[in-house]
C-alpha cells in the first residue's frame, strides 16, 4: 500500500513541474535567438541607433515584423529571434 502513495506522489511532482515547462522557440532558417530578454519596458531599453534592419519572429518562428536593428527587435517582449533583413 505504502509503494502506491509513493508512485502518486511521484507522479504528481513529476507533472506539477512539466506544467511549468515553455517549449523552446522555433528558430526560422538563418534567424538568430535573441537571448536574455530585457526586464525593462522596451521604451526604457537603451539601443544603439544604428540602422541595421532585421525581421523578428515570435515563439513559433512566424515573422512580427521588421526593426531597426537586432536590439530594437530583442527589446520588444514577443520578438524571439531575429534575422539579417527585412521580413519580405
Amino acid at each position: 500500500m505504502k509503494q502506491k502513495g509513493w508512485i502518486g506522489l511521484a507522479a504528481a511532482l513529476l507533472l506539477a513541474a512539466l506544467s511549468g515547462c515553455q517549449a523552446a522557440p522555433v528558430l526560422p532558417s538563418g534567424a538568430i535567438a535573441c537571448g536574455d530578454k530585457p526586464k525593462a519596458p522596451p521604451e526604457r531599453v537603451m539601443c544603439p541607433m544604428i540602422h541595421d534592419p532585421v525581421c523578428g519572429f515570435d515563439q513559433q518562428g512566424q515573422p512580427l515584423a521588421e526593426y531597426g536593428n537586432n536590439c530594437q527587435a530583442c527589446a520588444q517582449p514577443v520578438v524571439m529571434s531575429y534575422r539579417r533583413g527585412s521580413c519580405s
